[in-house]
């Protein structure tokens, strides 16, 4: 979603494919480190020095890395013949009239590079929305409880000094974090209701695979609106907490990252107006076929403007 906001190229890989040692962890069944580039080659590029088994990170894979910049040299130079996209066109109910016309855009250029576009069914988004707001809400809860922050809403070591803590009491950690901590600790005290989000999770992630099944790569709008205000003037600060509704915008890409699977999201038009807005191309992809979204997404943007168009100047563009 930040690429598709800023007119980047972004990549998410496999669950493990690059190693998280010195992070900050969040919810580790799904933080996953991927590169944000200008172009295909270089995220392929990135890609390819992030990713590999790291002794200090044992979730990390240790799978084969493949040449990331030679499969996206492929795509640009061979076309899309042979490969098949799936698009859920039931999951597009209600995505702003600009994006969707930029998504149909990208599919016509997808199958004028060679690809097939089929139909496929996913699950419903609003479960995998679920699942992900509370599976990531207990997640921190345990990830964070190295910080004092997680009782006294900072981020500070345990042996802080506890004045310092008071003092400070508020500061370190942001509202919808300290929301979000809330929420984590109300479920770990309701396993009910935690148990449905690791089968709606199980769901979201039994859907993508069979769809994967039938076709090489899913594709989507990244979000369904083209922009969202960075802040709402005269709106109080505690006004300004991600809603149900607000949730609503990562629908298309929270299911991939609930199964660990690689996605990548890439320009594919502009909004009319000043300012134009990026719109970003979604792609998901099996498990470890990373260079295969790379190979799709260099071809696309080989037969599009949009990077020639982002990379110029304002008063070029």
């Amino acid at each position: 979603m930040p690429a598709a906001r800023c007119g980047l190229v972004g990549v998410r890989p496999t669950w493990g494919r690059v190693s998280r040692a010195g992070l900050v962890a969040f919810a580790s069944s799904l933080d996953t480190v991927g590169p944000l580039a200008r172009t295909v080659d270089d995220a392929a590029r990135v890609l390819a020095c992030l990713t590999g088994h790291d002794p200090e990170d044992s979730t990390s894979l240790c799978a084969a890395v493949p040449d990331y910049a030679a499969m996206a040299a492929r795509g640009r130079s061979e076309g899309l013949r042979g490969v098949t996209i799936g698009v859920d066109r039931a999951g597009l109910a209600g995505v702003e009239p600009a994006v969707a016309e930029a998504f149909a855009a990208a599919l016509a250029t997808l199958a004028g590079a060679g690809a097939a576009i089929v139909e496929v069914t996913l699950p419903d988004p609003a479960q995998a929305l679920t699942a992900y707001a509370a599976l990531s809400a207990v997640e921190a809860v345990s990830n964070l409880a190295r910080y004092d922050g997680v009782r006294y809403g900072l981020c500070v070591p345990k042996d802080s000094f506890a004045a310092t803590a008071a003092a400070t009491r508020g500061a370190g950690f942001g509202l919808e974090v300290k929301r979000r901590l809330v929420l984590g600790a109300w479920l770990q005290a309701h396993p009910e209701t935690l148990a449905r989000a690791r089968a709606a999770r199980a769901t979201a992630t039994a859907g993508l695979q069979a769809a994967l099944r039938g076709c090489d790569a899913l594709a989507s709008p990244t979000c369904a609106e083209a922009g969202v205000p960075i802040f709402l003037k005269d709106v109080p600060e505690d006004s300004q907490v991600r809603t149900a509704a607000d949730l609503a915008v990562d629908r298309f890409t929270v299911a991939a990252s609930l199964a660990g699977l690689p996605a990548l999201s890439l320009p594919c038009g502009l909004t009319a107006g000043a300012p134009a807005l990026p719109i970003g191309l979604h792609l998901v992809g099996r498990r470890l076929e990373e260079g295969r979204l790379l190979a799709i997404a260099a071809a696309f943007e080989a037969a599009t403007p949009w990077r020639a168009r982002l990379l110029a100047g304002p008063e070029d563009a």
